[in-house]
């Protein structure tokens, strides 16, 4: 098997139902099953504000519940390990350099970057033009990929 480059997944709307439901129980999963590569950082990002203790144990009850006693202690332990947050407030117009500080400065965060969009359709725009306008989706010492989690366009079939 191809071994993966390191790589951090930055995902908007880490709070949001999207994440709490599918992403962050996905993740889990492949944790669980050893899947995920070893050098995966997790970035999840989101308007409200969270200390890294607050955001591990948001994602723990969300995992805890999910799983009850059966919970596998050991992957819980090595996923939060993986875990990071920074809060992106609307109207927060220093959010998206502090963001790009921490993806290319900080050396605990690999240089290949996913952004995956677990937001509204109407959302993905804005961020994408505050992703390049800071300069995070340039290629400089890694790749960088943007990921679109919803379906675009309308059923014209229900609207009617």
């Amino acid at each position: 098997m191809k071994t993966l480059d390191p790589c951090t997944l930055t995902f908007f709307c880490a709070c949001g139902n999207l994440s709490r439901r599918k992403l962050i129980p996905a993740l889990f999963h492949l944790e669980m099953a050893r899947h995920l590569p070893d050098h995966l950082v997790i970035l999840g990002c989101d308007i409200s504000h969270y200390e890294p203790e607050r955001w591990l144990g948001f994602v723990s009850d969300i995992l805890r519940e999910l799983h009850g006693a059966k919970i596998d202690e050991v992957a819980l332990q090595r996923f939060c390990a993986r875990l990071h947050y920074l809060a992106i407030p609307p109207g927060d117009d220093e959010a998206y350099a502090r963001l790009q500080k921490l993806l290319d400065h900080d050396p605990n965060f690999p240089p290949n970057v996913m952004y995956y969009m677990a937001v509204r359709p109407a959302d993905y725009h804005g961020i994408v033009d505050k992703l390049g306008a800071v300069g995070l989706l340039q290629q400089k010492s890694g790749w960088r990929r943007v990921v679109i989690e919803k379906p675009f366009g309308y059923d014209l079939l229900s609207a009617q």
